[in-house]
């Protein structure tokens, strides 16, 4: 529990209960949130993306401080008429809904709200192709690794969650980073004669 929380300091305490629960261990969340809130870590870190300082940084180490030379951000839809005139011109209609009304579409508002805070505050999209790259990666670790609260802590594309966590004589916990280690995800190997794993993460 610990490990994840240092490996993912975005996590806060139900998300590790739901990683949790994913790899077999029956745990409640409070449970979780007392253990963090013991060991000196925010149970519930920050919920919005970094500041743009912040993101520039990450992105200057990531391609280098010469790889972009600005930013636009649409923030009084000065520029929304243009955006508009692209889609058009590939064909796709515009559908419009009213501001401050996100109960006309809650799970749409939910998935951008999710895809906002989990993946595009923390990535420069470079292009379409980079963007098709990175939205395909993420949505394969949202459709079947990532918990949901809604459905037991179990991703869309799973129908039973593992009942309990292999033995400890077979416990090899390993981790595979998604999106360049944005996102990780965690399972067990269960070990064979023939299996040559080290103790630890990947």
């Amino acid at each position: 529990m610990i490990l994840l929380a240092q490996d993912n300091p975005r996590w806060g305490h139900r998300r590790i209960h739901g990683e949790l629960a994913r790899l077999g261990h029956r745990i409640a969340a409070s449970t979780v949130w007392k253990i963090l809130n013991s060991a000196g870590i925010d149970p519930a870190p920050r919920r919005t993306g970094p500041t743009w300082k912040q993101f520039l940084a990450s992105q200057a180490r990531r391609f280098g401080t010469h790889s972009f030379r600005f930013l636009l951000r649409d923030r009084d839809g000065k520029y929304s008429i243009a955006f508009d005139a692209v889609f058009r011109a590939e064909e796709m209609d515009i559908l419009t809904s009213a501001p401050r009304a996100p109960r006309m579409n809650a799970h749409c508002e939910r998935v951008i709200r999710t895809l906002r805070t989990e993946l595009c505050d923390h990535i420069l999209i470079l292009n379409e192709t980079h963007a098709r790259q990175v939205l395909a990666e993420y949505q394969r670790h949202y459709n079947q690794h990532r918990p949901h609260q809604s459905r037991q802590q179990r991703p869309p594309e799973t129908h039973q969650q593992q009942d309990t966590a292999p033995p400890a004589t077979t416990r090899t916990l390993l981790r595979t980073r998604v999106l360049n280690g944005l996102i990780n995800e965690y399972r067990y190997a269960r070990l064979t004669c023939n299996d040559d794993f080290s103790s630890g993460t990947g």
